[in-house]
C-alpha cells in the first residue's frame, strides 16, 4: 500500500523546486545527481528538492549485495551521492534503512524475479526462481522485437 504523499512544485528560471510531505520519511539526509542537475534534503516527514535539466550521469552507486527469499528482495547499496540516517517508507512493500552512504533496500514482489534488468543478479536466491527472459528480450538489436 502506498503511503499518502503530496508534491508541491514550482518552476523558477528553468529550475524546478519542490516539497514532498510524506508520513513515511523518518530520516535526515542529502542526495544529489548530475542528470538532471538535482539536490534533495530529507527531513523527518518531508523532502525538499530542486532540479534543472541538463548535466551528465555519474555512476554514484553500486549494489554490494542482493538477496532474494521468495518474493522478498533485500539489497545493500553503496551510494556516494546519497547520505542519510533513518528510515524511508513510501510504500508498505518498499522501504529502506539509510546509514551514511549505505542503503538497505527491502522490496516485496517488485523485481525479485528479474535478473536480466536488475544488476547484479541475485547473489543468493532462496525459494525463488529468476524469470526466464522471452525471446524478444534477447534480441541482438536490443530493440525489444523478436529476432529470427
Amino acid at each position: 500500500m502506498r503511503l499518502p504523499e503530496k508534491r508541491f512544485e514550482c518552476d523558477l528560471g528553468g529550475w524546478k523546486f519542490g516539497l514532498t510531505p510524506c508520513p513515511g520519511i523518518w530520516m535526515v539526509g542529502v542526495w544529489w545527481d548530475g542528470n538532471p542537475y538535482s539536490f534533495a534534503l530529507s527531513l523527518p516527514l518531508s523532502r525538499l528538492w530542486f532540479e534543472h535539466d541538463g548535466g551528465k550521469y555519474w555512476p554514484w552507486d553500486w549494489t554490494v549485495l542482493r538477496v532474494v527469499v521468495g518474493k522478498q528482495e533485500f539489497r545493500v547499496d553503496l551510494a556516494l551521492n546519497n547520505w542519510g540516517l533513518g528510515i524511508a517508507l513510501h510504500d508498505t512493500t518498499d522501504w529502506s534503512v539509510h546509514l551514511g552512504p549505505f542503503d538497505i533496500e527491502c522490496e516485496y514482489d517488485k523485481f525479485y524475479d528479474d535478473d536480466l534488468y536488475t544488476q547484479p543478479a541475485a547473489h543468493l536466491r532462496l525459494f525463488s526462481k529468476a524469470r526466464q527472459p522471452c525471446e524478444c528480450e534477447l534480441s541482438p538489436a536490443n530493440d525489444r522485437t523478436p529476432h529470427e
